[in-house]
């Protein structure tokens, strides 16, 4: 599976959707809520990261059209909050 190209997308967003997929699939719309009073939000980057992820198959959809990451989605996820 292809790596996504990180110039586009936003870290911030791709660490609240470890944070929200922590215990439970998610919504799009919750990212961007999540992140909607933060300094510098921008809702098409945050979109255009979530659309991305999903495409390179590192998030999947699941019950309800919610979204949940996969096994590389995880990675993603961890380098993104600095854990590796």
């Amino acid at each position: 599976m292809k790596r996504p190209k990180a110039r586009f997308l936003d870290p911030r967003a791709v660490q609240v959707i470890g944070t929200l997929a922590h215990n439970r699939p998610f919504a799009a719309r919750e990212v961007n809520e999540y992140l909607r009073f933060e300094p510098g939000y921008d809702a098409r980057r945050v979109t255009h990261t979530v659309r991305a992820l999903l495409r390179d198959g590192y998030l999947k959809k699941v019950e309800g059209g919610k979204l949940y990451p996969t096994a590389a989605g995880w990675d993603v996820i961890e380098a993104a909050c600095g854990v590796r």
